[in-house]
């Protein structure tokens, strides 16, 4: 064969190979590397997901115990006011803690965000040791109650074991239904 035939013929070739990488493999290359890199993405999701899977039993644990302590919140803090309940519960323990001359007067629920406050003041006298005691035994009850402006003034010391008359208001909370 002739110099030329063998020119146009190489020239043949590399026009296909040209014409190839161009319009065929250039794509292909660029579809394989976005393919490659959601792959990627792909496998790094799936590496989180296998972590989560593998904290699931932690996950389902955490979440038993937090019902609980939700279930026990809600007991401590009922759905309605249930005053009379209350002010027996409170008589009760002032007994048991033998608080003289208790008085109670319930004032009106203050409203918060997410639930109510029921306010009662109370005013007794009594020792130091037996207002520690009706404030621990209170803290006891299966409802919730804490005591806020405490005011102690010293009474006469005749021997009598009621050396303080104390005034409190005892709060107890109600959930707010909607």
């Amino acid at each position: 064969m002739k110099k030329q035939t063998w020119i146009i013929l190489g020239s043949a070739v590399l026009a296909v190979l040209v014409f190839y990488a161009l319009f065929a493999y250039a794509p292909m290359a660029k579809k394989l590397h976005r393919q490659r890199q959601i792959l990627a993405l792909k496998e790094k999701e799936l590496g989180e997901a296998r972590s989560l899977v593998s904290q699931y039993a932690e996950f389902q644990e955490r979440s038993a115990r937090t019902q609980m302590i939700i279930q026990r919140l809600e007991d401590r803090v009922p759905a309605r006011p249930r005053v009379p309940e209350l002010i027996k519960d409170i008589t009760r323990v002032a007994t048991e803690c033998n608080l003289k001359e208790l008085q109670f007067t319930p004032q009106p629920p203050v409203q918060r965000k997410g639930y109510w406050e029921q306010p009662i003041k109370i005013s007794a006298a009594c020792s130091y040791h037996t207002l520690g005691a009706f404030l621990i035994k209170l803290a006891n009850l299966p409802r919730l109650i804490t005591a806020q402006n405490v005011k102690l003034t010293g009474k006469d010391k005749t021997g009598k074991s009621e050396s303080v008359f104390a005034e409190l208001t005892l709060v107890t909370y109600v959930q707010q239904t909607h």
